[in-house]
């Protein structure tokens, strides 16, 4: 993210000006009345972001970007953007089983 001059306020690189609004999605989380809504509110949005990346990541790699390009979209070191998204599109890991009848 970015900050630009003037009042349109943070806005997302290569998203046209006015169709997000970062400055105004964090105002509506700032202005909720209590500390726990805020703090479960910006916690779910952060999952849904991490999620909705992930997602993004996994269909550019499956269309062949390599993991530098990814990189180079985000913004990281290659490193950084493997570690961070190696999972992306994996499916998720099921629990291990637990033993018939018992508890752990």
């Amino acid at each position: 993210m970015t900050e630009d001059s003037g009042s349109q306020g943070a806005h997302l690189p290569g998203v046209p000006l006015g169709a997000v609004r970062v400055d105004a999605v964090l105002s509506m989380v700032r202005a909720l009345p209590d500390d726990a809504l805020r703090l479960t509110t910006a916690l779910a949005l952060v999952d849904a972001l991490q999620d909705d990346a992930g997602g993004s990541v996994a269909r550019l790699r499956a269309l062949g970007l390599s993991w530098q390009g990814v990189a180079d979209i985000a913004g990281v070191t290659r490193q950084t953007a493997w570690q961070r998204w190696r999972l992306a599109g994996s499916p998720p890991v099921p629990p291990p089983d637990r033993p018939a009848g018992g508890t752990q």
